[in-house]
């Protein structure tokens, strides 16, 4: 996994530096034909860069919406726990106001 990450990380870099060239010449650049080139090789390459990112991030993200998830499960239990015992406290209390007025 760290040689695929650093060999990540280098093709990144490729990208990055070739993302910024393509600027330098679209900046340059006086015809229109070659500006829209320009513009959707930038394009295709800050995709592949998103995509990358995604690829080395999106497990972590994904770690941190399961944790989330799971918070969100485990505080929903604690309410749930919380409204049964107030629900048996309720019950205990109508038994015993049952219990007074028999008596």
């Amino acid at each position: 996994m760290r040689l695929e990450l650093a060999e990540t990380i280098r093709f990144e870099n490729i990208l990055s530096e070739r993302v910024q060239d393509l600027n330098l010449k679209l900046k340059d650049s006086n015809n229109l034909w070659e500006s829209d080139v320009l513009i959707n090789g930038i394009d295709t390459l800050e995709s592949v860069l998103g995509r990358l990112s995604d690829w080395k991030y999106g497990d972590k993200a994904q770690a941190i919406e399961i944790s989330e998830a799971n918070n969100n499960y485990q505080l929903a239990n604690r309410l749930r726990e919380q409204i049964i015992k107030i629900q048996d406290m309720e019950s205990e209390i109508s038994a015993q106001i049952q219990m007074q007025i028999w008596y």
